[in-house]
């Protein structure tokens, strides 16, 4: 409705179910009626505007991850007034995306990091090799330093998604990125398109421009496609030895 003139706004975190509020203009007359008829819609439109996980959402994100909008990290916790002046808390929101809920830097001078500011900041329990600075996909690239450390990625490994060629880390796409989306409960497309908005990859020539993948022939005879980054955002000091794999 109408604004009266003297009214200040304020940046303000509010809870995501108020945006349901703003559903019946953006639905129209005809829209809302519909949803009112379609019990699985109204159920999803609901989890979407709640806090658990919501497909509705999931292709929201991928949709923003598409067209490069940036992405928004729930707010801190804070506490509001009741009715009889005592203060009520209010949880932070977390929209269950790898950026809200993946790994922050631990320092931004990290390979490939830059300084993390306001609500990016480092988390005390960051582990130690954590690099970036805090977008979701960055994510990815800890959730395999941090396998390499633990031993769960295992560098040119027979029928392995990771492998070093020439010093630098070649990946098997999309191998290498369906164990996280599964655990995200995230299309793994949606991983992808993260890691790629970051530029941290090396491309090509291709009749279409420029190629994020290249092919390439691994030292266990698959001919498969995936993309190449510089080594050092996987392995410090520890390279692996080099593969006998090759690009073509």
């Amino acid at each position: 409705g109408d604004v009266p003139a003297g009214t200040e706004l304020a940046d303000t975190d509010v809870p995501r179910s108020l945006g349901a509020l703003v559903l019946p203009r953006l639905l129209g007359a005809a829209g809302h009626e519909w949803l009112g008829q379609q019990p699985e819609a109204l159920l999803e439109v609901a989890a979407y505007f709640g806090g658990g996980p919501s497909d509705l959402r999931r292709i929201a994100d991928d949709a923003a991850d598409r067209i490069g909008m940036p992405a928004v990290a729930p707010g801190p916790a804070r506490e509001t007034a009741g009715e009889d002046g005592r203060p009520v808390e209010c949880e932070a929101e977390d929209d269950g995306s790898p950026t809200a809920a993946g790994p922050v830097p631990a320092s931004a001078n990290a390979p490939g990091g830059t300084a993390a500011v306001g609500g990016d900041a480092p988390k005390p329990d960051a582990a130690p090799s954590d690099i970036g600075d805090g977008r979701g996909g960055w994510q990815w690239f800890n959730w395999v330093r941090a396998g390499l450390r633990d031993g769960s990625v295992k560098p040119n490994a027979e029928g392995g998604w990771l492998h070093n060629i020439g010093g630098s880390a070649f990946v098997v796409d999309p191998d290498c990125f369906e164990a996280l989306a599964a655990a995200e409960s995230l299309p793994t497309k949606s991983i992808r398109n993260r890691v790629v908005k970051l530029g941290r990859h090396s491309t090509r020539r291709s009749g279409n421009g420029r190629a994020d993948s290249f092919p390439a022939d691994l030292a266990d005879g698959r001919r498969v496609s995936g993309m190449v980054f510089p080594g050092e955002l996987f392995w410090d000091k520890d390279a692996p030895p080099a593969s006998k794999s090759a690009l073509r």
